[in-house]
């Protein structure tokens, strides 16, 4: 908890541990403005220089900075020692992927970065693999022993199909931000169905991505890197074989070749680790973005950290959907009317 988000805690720092730190720190950065106030300027030496003064500072806190990171560092690797290996797993893909995006920024309701408490708290346990708080014992769906696995995998209530849902939501809010709203299109039908053959549906169609006025269709797919039947493999290797499942899913690759429409996989974990497909179209979308006036003024990293921001608060969301929503399928019978018009009644 204590420790830094980029060292696997949730950077809540304790001031009682950083105080000695801090007062060394000080003391360094302000030994020349201190001198200076208490016997005034030197009479053989130069003048107070406030330049010189705020390159102490500065100095001082970047060897702060590198001391505290290294502690933090060493402190991370004891504690990793002594988790189990799935929980070791998780925490460890949260520090090489930078998963903490729902962590570090800023709450706020108008752009939609406010989580609630239900939310955040299963996303701790998502983020270092334990069992969230309140857990029923049982799935109200499809009866099967209720767990942080089974929540995340069950498709019976339509919740993971919601999730995916969020997701591209977002991705379609911020490609309109970029490209506009007349080149973004959801839910595309490419090819109809059929007889004897599947129909080709995308989950976006964005006009302008890699080449002008050339549309290109994009794939989501949000996956489990915690189910059991993952454990033996690296993230990297499950985002690989995601995209290249998608790619070859229903002749996607040929289809759209087809069309002159050209087709990405966008993989993800539910704990926000994004494959190199997804990373790629990103960064393309935030170099459209900057090129509008209001993130004109912002550098490359502040609109990328607001992007991944808002798509790590989604997947925190829907993520947290799939623990606390409800899978119970309703019985529906058909009423019938005097005057022959029927209606349903729950």
């Amino acid at each position: 908890m204590i420790l830094p988000a980029r060292h696997g805690g949730m950077g809540v720092r304790d001031p009682t541990e950083r105080v000695a730190a801090a007062y060394e720190t000080s003391t360094k950065g302000t030994s020349l403005l201190v001198s200076t106030i208490q016997n005034g300027d030197p009479r053989d030496g130069p003048p107070f220089n406030p330049f010189q003064h705020r390159a102490d500072m500065q100095q001082a806190v970047r060897q702060e900075r590198r001391a505290t990171d290294e502690a933090a560092k060493e402190r991370f690797e004891d504690g990793l020692q002594q988790l189990p290996p799935e929980r070791r797993r998780a925490v460890h893909r949260a520090i090489e992927a930078k998963t903490a995006g729902w962590v570090t920024c800023r709450p706020d309701a108008e752009d939609h970065t406010d989580l609630t408490p239900d939310e955040f708290r299963d996303n701790m346990a998502i983020r270092y693999a334990y069992e969230p708080p309140k857990m029923p014992t049982h799935c109200d769906g499809c009866g099967a022993p209720y767990s942080l696995d089974h929540a995340l995998n069950c498709g019976v209530g339509g919740l993971v199909i919601r999730r995916h849902n969020e997701v591209v939501n977002v991705l379609c809010d911020l490609s309109a931000k970029a490209w506009g709203e007349s080149a973004v299109r959801k839910e595309v039908v490419i090819v109809e169905p059929e007889e004897g053959e599947k129909g080709v549906r995308m989950d976006m169609v964005v006009r302008g991505v890699w080449e002008r006025q050339k549309d290109v269709s994009f794939d989501l797919c949000v996956t489990n890197a915690d189910a059991s039947s993952y454990r033996n493999q690296s993230t990297a290797s499950i985002l690989k074989n995601k995209a290249k499942a998608k790619a070859k899913k229903a002749y996607h690759s040929r289809v759209c070749e087809d069309k002159s429409i050209y087709f990405t996989a966008l993989c993800v974990t539910v704990d926000g680790v994004w494959g190199r497909e997804a990373n790629g179209f990103f960064s393309r979308l935030v170099e459209k973005l900057r090129t509008k006036a209001a993130w004109a003024d912002k550098s490359y990293s502040q609109v990328m950290g607001w992007v991944r921001a808002r798509l790590s608060i989604a997947l925190a969301r829907s993520a947290s959907m799939c623990v606390r929503g409800g899978r119970r399928r309703w019985k529906i019978r058909q009423a019938g009317a005097e005057d022959g018009a029927g209606m349903f009644v729950v």
